[in-house]
This record gives structure tokens, sequence and C-alpha cells, in this order.
């Protein structure tokens, strides 16, 4: 979710596992947006076999912007690579 104040938070579920990341973000140029991670959850996590360990804040970084509308936004990492993720809004 992206605030007109300028944060952002990203929460990702796949199964029961989750991670919530929160910061700042700052528009670039008209297609790119930089994201700086202020906090992250989970910060460690945890082993039967091997106790618990921390989990480094995530990067950030630069992330391509396309809007398919105006309820739909998709964002890809410039600087890793990887898939388009798009987000749309609902109402």
């Amino acid at each position: 979710m992206f605030q007109p104040d300028g944060r952002f938070s990203e929460q990702l579920r796949m199964g029961t596992l989750m991670t919530l990341t929160t910061g700042r973000y700052e528009w670039l140029d008209r297609n790119t947006i930089h994201l700086t991670v202020e906090d992250w959850e989970p910060k460690q996590q945890c082993f039967a076999a091997t106790g618990c360990h921390p989990v480094d804040k995530p990067p950030g970084g630069r992330e391509g912007i396309a809007f398919g509308g105006p309820d739909q936004m998709s964002l890809q990492d410039l600087d890793f690579g990887g898939p388009v993720v798009t987000y749309r809004r609902t109402r």
C-alpha cells in the first residue's frame, strides 16, 4: 500500500508464512520510485534443529512502475530483476 505522505507497506503471504515490510518511497522520475525499508517482520526465523536466527533487513531499491488504469499498478525491481508484481485496488 502506497500512502500519499510517502510511506508504503507491503504484506506478502504464502500459505501460513507472512512477511511485512514498511518504509518510505520517493519518486525518482515519472516511472521509477525508490523504496527505503525502515521496518520488517519477521526479524528472526526459528528452526527446531538449529534455534533462532536473525532475518536481515530487506534491501529496498529502485522499482519501475507502470499503471494499468486508475486501480492497477505494476512494479518490477530494477536492481535485482525478478517478476513483475501487479497490485489492484479494491473498493
